[in-house]
């Protein structure tokens, strides 16, 4: 059972050099949060107790030069609660190549 409305999101076409939000809403009875873990370091994130509302910042990177087309990309979060168990979130979008 989660305690998230969503555990994943699809954010469709995203443009480098930009940053885009997604927020994860948590249920009524969500147990205290013990620790998020970001999967990297390119995003930032914020946890508001009072609305349930976990909102983050995805600071979209460039597709590696080598590649000529768009890419895939999925990012996710794990989040430990007090009494021991664990879920992930995540979310995933295409990369846009520069100049396309």
């Amino acid at each position: 059972m989660s305690y998230w409305e969503k555990t994943r999101q699809e954010i469709g076409l995203c443009v480098p050099g930009t940053k885009r939000r997604v927020e994860f809403k948590a249920l009524a009875n969500i147990p205290p949060i013990k620790n998020i873990i970001a999967g990297c370091g390119c995003t930032d994130y914020k946890y508001d107790i009072q609305t349930g509302i976990l909102l983050i910042v995805y600071n979209v990177g460039e597709v590696p030069m080598h590649l000529d087309t768009s890419v895939g990309m999925s990012k996710h979060f794990k989040i430990e609660y007090v009494e021991g168990n664990s879920e992930s979130l995540s979310f995933s979008g295409t990369i846009l190549k520069s100049g396309r």
